[in-house]
């Protein structure tokens, strides 16, 4: 019986650690291959509330911190969601709206923001159209898919299929952008190794520069 934890244990640190290597080296010459635009792209979304939200009606009322992450799967975006919450009175006061934007399908994207008591938008972008209308589709590499699946399986009970309710191993790129009501992006923040985020002070600065 003995044997037998430490095995699984193994096998757990081994899964952990082949997901950690994939997935934390960015492709060369990142910064070329991933830019925000200049202007923001208007889109529709479902939230995970049930209604719908138009980026440009959010920008009208004024700035809009925009966030995209890989899913509630993921730690890390977790921590950065939670992160968000923690400054959402400070994008409140600067009035602006705080809109996160994933792949996954709404009733996931609705057990993300219960699960991190989220007070702002969490919206879900099936088949990643807007992600890919930013630039920020990255696939999973295919020598690397049997070991993300695994790991995905074993850490949650679903398969990415089941999260986003499409097929294949695209993923968005962890971005952040601020934009000015006007639709120009004045701060983005992207980076294809997913530990990396946008800094809140950053996000704030920036906001804090609009007035």
């Amino acid at each position: 019986m003995m044997l037998q934890k430490l095995n699984k244990a193994v096998a757990v640190f081994f899964t952990a650690a082949f997901f950690l290597v994939i997935f934390s080296y960015p492709p060369a010459k990142a910064e070329e291959l991933y830019a925000a635009p200049e202007k923001a792209i208007d889109f529709i979304l479902p939230a995970a509330d049930g209604t719908s939200v138009r980026l440009h009606d959010l920008l009208e009322k004024g700035p809009v911190v925009l966030s995209f992450y890989r899913g509630g799967w993921c730690p890390v975006c977790n921590e950065q969601l939670q992160s968000f919450q923690e400054i959402l009175p400070n994008i409140q006061d600067a009035g602006a709206a705080l809109v996160a934007v994933s792949p996954e399908m709404p009733e996931h994207a609705a057990d993300t923001a219960l699960g991190n008591e989220l007070d702002f938008y969490v919206l879900s972008d099936k088949n990643n159209t807007v992600a890919r209308g930013y630039g920020l589709i990255w696939e999973v590499p295919e020598d690397a898919r049997e070991g993300f699946s695994n790991w995905l399986k074993e850490t949650t009970g679903r398969s990415l299929a089941d999260y986003n309710a499409a097929e294949g191993y695209e993923l968005p790129v962890p971005a952040t952008f601020v934009i000015a009501p006007d639709g120009a992006i004045v701060y983005s923040f992207i980076d294809p190794d997913y530990r990396k985020r946008a800094d809140n002070a950053d996000i704030l600065d920036a906001l804090g520069r609009l007035h």
